[in-house]
């Protein structure tokens, strides 16, 4: 079996990262009008772009290099149609990615928010302002939300501009260094 030199890795990756550049080009709306789009929908509280934003959704620094704008608009439209797979080390433990999850202490408390850690005695999990960690023998409920995302749906909140120009800003995003 061949071995590849490091220059030809690098050759490999860019020809690779630019066939997903390339499936971008028609249809989509303005990247600048996007990054407004986003700004106003709150999109930042949740998510996280070249270190700023929430950390309650997957990071979107370089979304536009991980999947494409067909997958984007979906996401944007209907998220849980599309739940992330195979890009943050939780799945390597074989636990899905951005699973809701919703605990009940023996108080009364209720916390909603996604796993991101679970072993069989513990769960953490991560809401809009913090990380839980939870002994599950001391919970009164805990429901996992398989097939479900934290993120609303904006099939009736963005009219087909704004999300022309959103599915541009994001696929747009990881596209140079």
């Amino acid at each position: 079996m061949r071995r590849t030199t490091d220059n030809e890795q690098r050759q490999l990756i860019a020809y690779v990262r630019s066939l997903s550049r390339a499936a971008q080009a028609s249809g989509l709306g303005d990247p600048q009008k996007g990054s407004a789009v986003y700004q106003r929908t709150g999109c930042s509280s949740c998510h996280v772009i070249k270190g700023d934003g929430g950390t309650v959704g997957p990071e979107l620094t370089i979304i536009g290099t991980q999947r494409g704008p067909d997958y984007i608009r979906q996401a944007i439209l209907d998220p849980g149609a599309v739940l992330p797979h195979g890009s943050q080390p939780v799945p390597s433990r074989n636990l899905d990615e951005f699973l809701p999850v919703r605990v009940v202490t023996r108080e009364g408390r209720e916390i909603r928010g996604t796993r991101i850690n679970e072993d069989t005695f513990t769960i953490q999990v991560r809401d809009s302002c913090q990380v839980h960690s939870f002994r599950k023998a001391e919970l009164r409920q805990m429901e996992k939300e398989f097939g479900k995302s934290l993120m609303p749906e904006y099939k009736d909140r963005l009219s087909a501009s704004d999300l022309g120009d959103l599915v541009a800003y994001l696929s747009s995003l990881g596209g140079t260094k």
